[in-house]
């Protein structure tokens, strides 16, 4: 018999590969730059959003634009928990958060049962425009008075807490691989698929929409929660609409229905603004300095500089 097809090594081999990516995290959160450690943390953050979008909208077949949204519900329970002293710390709140978002998540789900296709993307980028109008009004707790989220005391600088965060990334990815594996799984390919035919064939079409979408939205929470902890003083601005739709094109254009592709998804996305803003100032230096070389050389240029500046 294959290795492939012996049923330890498919129960266990995805555990390996979640170690390797612990053990390959804890090495970048020792050799990285302390710029790159934060950006690292901002792609993770991201890898966990792309998932869950992957599971309802790779898996399930259903478009959802309000993924920033479910996290901004994760990020706002973990400051609620913060401001009010909550027993369990910032592990405990991520995943209350996660499953606050999942909640959440059904209630957005509802109209899916009857609704599809762009009907449904109009809904849910109208629930995450109205929840970013009423995020300005509300901000998060603790926000105005500046009170920072308290880390955990073994993770509390970036290189621990970006650690911690390729940690809740290997577990999400670790539930997400056999949760699509599961017969959850399968009523969500069923579902993209035919819901004539998911339904012809006994499985329940409300009950696959429904996990789907409360599945998709725990993950947002978790990522929402990790990014809250990763800042430490969230704001509305970082959970708009406009994040959401990039993150759905980020999403499609990946293939976020497979884990690494999620998680290379986010690389993408976290590393063409840096690159792009490297670049932008690597010109703006260049320019700068030929034209400081143009006036020490040219008289007359030092004197129009003069006048232009005045």
């Amino acid at each position: 018999m294959p290795l492939a097809d012996r049923p330890w090594f498919r129960i266990t081999w995805p555990f390996a590969v979640a170690l390797a990516g612990i053990g390959a995290g804890a090495i970048l959160s020792a050799s990285l730059p302390g710029y790159f450690v934060f950006l690292a943390i901002s792609a993770v953050t991201a890898a966990i959003a792309i998932l869950g979008l992957g599971i309802v909208t790779g898996s399930a077949g259903m478009i959802a634009l309000c993924q920033l949204t479910f996290a901004a519900v994760g990020a706002w329970i973990v400051s609620l928990l913060n401001v009010m002293q909550a027993p369990g710390g910032f592990i405990v709140w991520l995943v209350l958060g996660g499953v606050a978002a999942g909640l959440v998540g059904i209630l957005v789900g509802l109209p899916a049962l009857r609704l599809r296709g762009v009907n449904l993307a109009v809904v849910t980028l109208g629930f995450a425009a109205a929840a970013d109008v009423t995020l300005v009004q509300i901000q998060f707790p603790g926000s105005a008075q500046g009170t920072a989220i308290e880390r955990p005391e073994m993770f509390s600088n970036d290189r621990q807490f970006f650690f911690l965060s390729i940690v809740v990334l290997a577990v999400c990815a670790l539930g997400a691989f056999f949760l699509q594996r599961g017969r959850w799984g399968s009523s969500w390919k069923a579902v993209a698929f035919s819901e004539r035919g998911t339904a012809a064939a006994g499985q329940s079409v409300q009950t696959a929409k429904l996990t789907a979408f409360a599945v998709s939205a725990a993950l947002g929470g978790i990522s929402g929660g990790l990014l809250a902890g990763q800042v430490q003083l969230p704001f509305a601005s970082s959970f708009t609409p406009l994040q959401s739709l990039a993150l759905y094109v980020l999403a499609i254009m990946s293939g976020a229905h497979l884990i690494d592709m999620a998680i290379f998804g986010a690389c993408c996305g976290c590393w063409s603004p840096s690159s792009s803003n490297a670049a932008a100032s690597r010109r703006t230096g260049a320019s700068s300095s030929s034209a400081c070389s143009v006036c020490r050389r040219s008289p007359a240029a030092r004197t129009s500089a003069r006048a232009s500046a005045t």
